[in-house]
């Protein structure tokens, strides 16, 4: 006969021996949509305090920058607290766009006197002219992209302009608004910085990034609005913001 377990009956469970150990359950983190999952790197892309410096071919920011149009130029971004700077340049000239809370100003860096000069007031937009055509890549169209009432269809794209983070294509949902945006290519990070592009405006391919510099400082000496510029040589100053 088989033995049988004489014990109370609060101590059958001992007599059947270990119960079993419950396995963790496991779910696959839902992917979201395209369209949100730009509108959330370009979000952080609109707070982003950081400096970055960029190649930049073809398109009209260049032809804008550069009559000579050169295969290459160098675009570097720094945005601060209390505004950003844009450096556009070449081995032919290089632009300083500064805007802070006391106003904008445009430097040219080239040549034998290097000067700046207030090109909108405290509290007002910067002109809309080519100089600063690029600089709404940086500005306008990130709060754009992360806002979900603009107008726009998103895709992930495998054919990115730049290695790194990720590219969404967008096109512009309706032909009977002004496009928000240009319609193309834009690549993020994690952290919200813009790794390529690749629109009407030109092509840009992340080359570095980092920290912001501790303040913006004017690059040149300031100059009245249509004074004649001293050829007084003045201290090199790095076109980067750093």
């Amino acid at each position: 006969m088989a033995a049988v377990c004489a014990v109370p009956l609060l101590a059958l469970a001992a007599c059947a021996g270990p119960a079993p150990v419950p396995q963790p359950t496991t779910s696959a983190t839902p992917q979201l949509p395209p369209r949100q999952q730009l509108a959330a790197r370009a979000a952080q892309a609109t707070a982003l305090k950081f400096t970055a410096t960029y190649a930049l071919t073809g398109g009209n920011a260049q032809q804008a920058a550069s009559s000579s149009a050169p295969a290459s130029q160098s675009v570097t971004i720094s945005r601060t607290a209390d505004g950003w700077r844009l450096d556009i340049g070449d081995s032919a000239q290089v632009i300083s766009l500064v805007h802070t809370t006391a106003g904008t100003w445009k430097c040219t860096l080239s040549g034998a006197a290097p000067s700046c000069a207030q090109v909108a007031a405290a509290g007002q937009p910067p002109p809309a002219d080519d100089d600063f055509a690029l600089l709404k890549v940086f500005t306008a169209w990130p709060q754009e992209l992360a806002n979900p009432a603009t107008a726009i269809a998103v895709n992930v794209t495998s054919s990115p302009p730049a290695p790194t983070g990720v590219c969404f294509e967008v096109d512009i949902v309706s032909a009977s608004i002004a496009a928000p945006v240009d319609p193309g290519t834009y690549c993020y990070d994690a952290n919200g910085v813009l790794t390529g592009l690749r629109t009407s405006t030109g092509t840009l391919k992340l080359v570095s990034s980092g920290a912001p510099p501790a303040a913006l400082a004017l690059p040149a000496p300031l100059v009245a609005a249509g004074a004649p510029v001293s050829p007084t040589p003045t201290p090199s100053s790095s076109p980067s913001g750093r």
